[in-house]
């Protein structure tokens, strides 16, 4: 990085956050696929990497723009953040149409011990404590 560019372990680490954020949408369209749903379930497992993407390259901005103890809360902020909205997002845009698709329902409740999704209290939840992590950062910002 002497010269400027980042180095390999920065796009390594690119890489691998954008990769663990898709996770669970390449996991999604990987059991369609096994089970004959993929013609079904590619729009949302597609469209839910795109939103999952975006998530990953905002977080990736606002964690490279951090410095000192502010890049550890940013990035468990917005880690907290991202999950609460992929909760939400699975919880209403995906599970319904799982519900529907009895042989995908099978493969997914038994690959994921049954919970695939979960009240809206608990995204808020987790979606609300990220934003306090990160709205404490931001205050602290503004007060230097």
């Amino acid at each position: 990085m002497a010269d400027g560019k980042p180095g390999i372990g920065a796009w390594i680490s690119v890489g691998g956050v954008l990769l663990g954020i898709n996770a669970w949408a390449i996991g999604l369209l990987a059991a369609a696929a096994s089970t004959g749903t993929i013609a079904v379930m590619w729009p949302y497992g597609a469209g839910g990497m795109l939103i999952s993407t975006a998530l990953g390259l905002m977080l990736i901005l606002l964690v490279a723009n951090s410095t000192g103890s502010g890049r550890t809360i940013s990035l468990w902020g917005g880690l907290m953040v991202i999950a609460g909205v992929i909760l939400m997002l699975v919880s209403h845009w995906v599970a319904p149409v799982i519900d529907a698709q009895e042989p995908l329902k099978k493969v997914i409740m038994a690959s994921s011990t049954g919970i695939y999704r979960v009240p809206d209290w608990v995204s808020f939840l987790v979606a609300g404590a990220g934003m306090l992590l990160l709205g404490t950062h931001f205050a602290k910002l503004m007060r230097n």
